[in-house]
């Protein structure tokens, strides 16, 4: 029983961090998205202008403390299997700081994450995409490199909106 409410109260959470709670809130968008280098947790550089003309870009930023994050990223990867050859690319901003940091690999790993995980240390990638660090956010960047839309906060059924506007863009 208190498993279910636990489980329940996890799936309504709209957003963590900095931010406060907005769950479902959608911000403008339609500005050239600010390019950023990270290295993912394999030692690759991500390098987001080297996708710009060429790829449709989702940009997750979670942290392994965020409740909503566990639930919204597998969601991700549920479609980025099938359209990454159609020009998706998905890279998570993990904004643990050195407290949790070594939970990240162990949470990408359970979470089985087929996509790249960058770990945001000096915090620079959120300084230009979500200084106010809610988690999770979502921003998908179109091929042009415009930012097309942001996301703040998850909540049940969030996910098909995000997969509806990702389709969109990648064209289905």
């Amino acid at each position: 029983m208190i498993r279910s409410l636990l489980l329940a109260a996890a799936l309504v959470l709209p957003a963590c961090g900095g931010g406060g709670a907005r769950g479902g809130a959608d911000e403008p968008s339609g500005a050239t998205a600010p390019d950023f280098t990270g290295r993912t947790l394999d030692g690759r550089p991500f390098k987001l202008s080297d996708h710009f003309g060429k790829n449709v870009v989702l940009i997750s930023f979670w942290a392994t403390w965020c409740r909503p994050c566990m639930i919204e990223l597998p969601h991700f990867s549920g479609f980025y299997e099938e359209l990454k050859p159609r020009g998706l690319e998905i890279v998570a901003i993990s904004m643990d700081d050195s407290a949790s940091e070594s939970q990240v690999r162990p949470t990408v790993e359970r979470l089985g994450l087929p996509f790249p995980v960058v770990v945001d240390r000096d915090t620079r990638i959120q300084g230009l995409y979500n200084p106010r660090r809610a988690a999770p956010m979502t921003v998908l960047v179109d091929r042009t490199g415009n930012v097309a839309w942001k996301h703040e906060g998850f909540v049940e059924g969030d996910q098909e909106e995000v997969e509806r506007r990702v389709r969109d863009l990648v064209g289905r």
